[in-house]
């Protein structure tokens, strides 16, 4: 007799295990295949249920019931679309940021020139301090300290030049990655595969649970201005009826409390 072939391991890409926890225990929710057969027609059907793991044996975890993917999914869509925005909002709000942002341009420059000068001026005081020195006008203790004292002084102001330069221009960068993110973010979801939406789930959620059967998701510092303040201006657009009347309804005073919120983030 020959020996019997090991059944081979079938790995299971399961899309979302690994990214929800349990809202009772904070254990990992996992997920299995099962298959059932459908009577009338003899069908074998496979469908994957998550549940959570129970693994910390110092907790009496409440929670058994598993969830099917599809059913899983649908709250996952729920979720996922309050912090969709409408494609028409977010060209308009791009657009006054945009604007608000050559404004802030000009800002930063004037203060960028003023740095640049104040670290010339101390760049001169070092340079007379070492004269001094040089001359014995005052004593190396003297020097020590006016130097240290100085010397912070331009380190300082370096690091403040270094951080005017590129953050205002990272910060639109983001903002306008953010926007075209979430923008048909629901339609992306169905779409996708099990790896795009997976994705999805992970930059919308800081921390994603499951009690009772609710799934619930904590989003991610830099949704928050949409989570807070997107229903009430999509109210606000909504009510402007024509292309028109947008170029004369003060567009860019609109966007400004995401605009504020955003640069936290």
């Amino acid at each position: 007799m020959g020996r019997k072939k090991k059944a081979k391991y079938k790995k299971h890409n399961f899309k979302y295990r690994g990214l929800i926890v349990c809202g009772e225990c904070g254990c990992l929710y996992t997920a299995q295949e099962k298959k059932k057969i459908i009577k009338k027609t003899g069908e074998i059907r496979k469908y994957i249920y998550y549940s959570c793991t129970r693994k910390k044996k110092d907790i009496n975890c409440s929670q058994r019931k598993s969830i099917r993917e599809d059913r899983l999914e649908e709250m996952i869509k729920k979720e996922i679309s309050k912090y969709e925005i409408m494609p028409e909002f977010r060209d308009w709000t791009l657009d006054a940021l945009k604007k608000k942002h050559k404004e802030e341009v000009r800002d930063r420059n004037k203060i960028i020139e003023t740095r640049r000068k104040t670290y010339n001026m101390i760049l001169k005081k070092i340079d007379r301090l070492v004269d001094m020195k040089l001359n014995e006008q005052i004593t190396d203790g003297e020097y020590e300290t006016k130097r240290n004292s100085l010397v912070k002084d331009k380190e300082r102001i370096n690091k403040e030049l270094d951080q005017s330069d590129t953050r205002a221009d990272r910060w639109l960068e983001l903002t306008e990655k953010a926007f075209y993110f979430i923008t048909n973010l629901t339609e992306a979801f169905n779409k996708g595969d099990f790896k795009l939406k997976a994705s999805i789930l992970r930059t919308i959620g800081k921390h994603i649970s499951i009690k009772d059967e609710k799934l619930t998701i904590i989003p991610s510092d830099w949704l928050l201005p949409i989570k807070e303040e997107y229903p009430a201006l999509e109210k606000e657009y909504l009510k402007l009826e024509t292309a028109k009347k947008l170029a004369y309804s003060g567009v860019s005073s609109i966007p400004e409390p995401i605009c504020n919120k955003w640069r936290g983030y």
